[in-house]
């Protein structure tokens, strides 16, 4: 019984009622106070001179062509092309920046983000568009802007093959319609008899796709035949035309499909929202340093 009454003793001897840590507070309330006043100054110092950072994006897509079974190709690997946007596009990209402008991004403290997948018609993701993002400062915004333009000119300077495609088939394609023109005069030239000979002639001039003379009229001088021949050759034409024209539309290189921009707001929590957890942080610290206080001057106290 005495054990169990020695043992209440010392419990409640060793709790802490809300009246006891009041009085510790106004005994030290210097302590308390000043403590506060350093840390919140200093932390909201720290947040003041924190510079505000915004996200800056530019969005482009992978460019493509289609090949002859009207399946669409992609330029580049969009997995390779983001890998080498990491690696090496970026950093090659503030390496010019600091050369040309004489200025200075330090390549250690920035990063790039690089999504791949854009939202298109019917709500279907294209994997071949990438979203490029930079979170920083806005006294680099020049600087985020010269260094998207890099990356950009040199994945088109990768897919520049696609450059001459495009212009292979606009050639191929005005030939054709060069071709569909003499076939149509001729269809007008359809008259007297006299012009049989010489319409026979130019239509023997008259090449299909694959570079073979098309002879036309054979040896028959019916008009009706003659306009019957002439017609289908027209029909063939103006089919590898729009054959054609699918194939230039569907090409294209890398390029920009939304321009520079700079988020309209800063991220993160506001300075406001940030100095009030300081000032939380600020008293819980110096509740904290009272006890601490409090702790080394009984101690003092104990080893005299």
């Amino acid at each position: 019984m005495n054990n169990i009454a020695d043992n209440s003793s010392f419990d409640s001897q060793d709790e802490i009622s809300l009246y006891d840590i009041w009085n510790k507070l106004v005994q030290y309330k210097k302590v308390f106070w000043v403590t506060f006043l350093v840390v919140f100054l200093i932390g909201v110092g720290v947040v003041l001179n924190t510079p505000k950072k915004y996200t800056f994006t530019e969005v482009l897509e992978v460019g493509r062509y289609v090949d002859d079974r009207g399946q669409y190709i992609k330029a580049i690997d969009v997995n390779t092309a983001v890998a080498k946007i990491k690696k090496v596009l970026f950093s090659q990209a503030i390496d010019a920046y600091n050369l040309q402008t004489g200025q200075k991004i330090n390549k250690e403290g920035e990063k790039i983000i690089v999504d791949i997948g854009g939202a298109v018609g019917g709500g279907r993701i294209d994997n071949s568009i990438l979203s490029l993002s930079i979170i920083g400062q806005l006294s680099k915004t020049e600087g985020y802007k010269f260094i998207f333009q890099q990356i950009v000119d040199e994945l088109i300077n990768e897919g520049k093959y696609i450059d001459l495609r495009i212009k292979s088939l606009s050639d191929f394609k005005a030939d054709l319609e060069g071709r569909m023109a003499t076939t149509k005069a001729a269809v007008a030239a359809i008259g007297p008899e006299d012009n049989t000979k010489i319409l026979r002639d130019k239509i023997r001039e008259i090449k299909t796709g694959n570079g073979e003379r098309l002879v036309i009229l054979g040896d028959s001088d019916d008009p009706d035949d003659k306009m019957i021949r002439l017609q289908g050759n027209i029909n063939g034409l103006q089919n590898n035309i729009n054959t054609l024209q699918m194939q230039i539309d569907g090409t294209y290189n890398t390029k920009v499909i939304s321009e520079f921009t700079v988020s309209n707001h800063p991220i993160g929590a506001s300075r406001v929202v940030l100095s009030f957890f300081v000032a939380i942080l600020s008293l819980i610290f110096a509740f904290f340093c009272v006890f601490v206080v409090d702790f080394i001057i009984k101690l003092k106290n104990y080893q005299s």
